[in-house]
C-alpha cells in the first residue's frame, strides 16, 4: 500500500521536471512548471545542499572572473540559490536560503562579487571599444 510520503517524490534537480505518482491509477505524471505542481512543494535546492553551497561561497579576484570554478559557483550554484529563495518568498515557505546567508555571513561576499562583476563588465566592454553600458 502506498503512503503519501511514497507517492510524492520531488526531484531536487532544476534540470528535470518534478514527478509524482497517483495512488489510485499507479501512473506517473510529470509537471514541468513549478507553478502547476499540485502540492506546492517546490524544491530546487534542498536545505542540506543549500547550506553546503552557501558555506563554500567565496570571493574571486577580478582576473579569475569567467574561469571554470567561477562559472560553476556564480553562474550555476548562486543562480539555483536565487531561484529557490524567490520560490520560498512567493509561496510563503521557509526562507532557509536567506537564513543561511545571514548565519554564515555571506551577504558581503555576494555584494562584493556583484560589484566585481560590474567592474569586470565595464572594463571588458570598454577594452573592446564599447561604452560599458548595456545599450551598446
Amino acid at each position: 500500500m502506498s503512503t503519501p510520503a511514497n507517492r510524492l517524490h520531488p526531484n531536487p534537480s532544476s534540470l528535470t521536471p518534478i514527478t509524482h505518482t497517483t495512488a489510485a491509477a499507479g501512473e506517473s505524471t510529470s509537471t514541468s512548471s513549478i507553478h502547476n505542481y499540485p502540492y506546492q512543494y517546490n524544491v530546487i535546492v534542498p536545505l542540506v545542499e543549500s547550506e553546503s553551497i552557501i558555506q563554500s561561497l567565496h570571493a574571486f579576484p577580478i582576473h579569475e572572473i569567467g574561469c571554470s570554478p567561477f562559472l560553476q559557483m556564480y553562474g550555476y550554484q548562486v543562480e539555483r540559490l536565487s531561484m529557490q529563495a524567490h520560490i520560498s518568498a512567493q509561496t510563503d515557505g521557509d526562507e532557509y536560503i536567506v537564513d543561511a546567508l545571514l548565519t554564515y555571513q555571506k551577504v558581503p561576499i555576494l555584494v562584493e562579487m556583484m560589484l566585481a562583476l560590474e567592474a569586470w563588465r565595464m572594463m571588458v566592454l570598454r577594452g573592446r571599444g564599447g561604452n560599458g553600458t548595456d545599450e551598446s
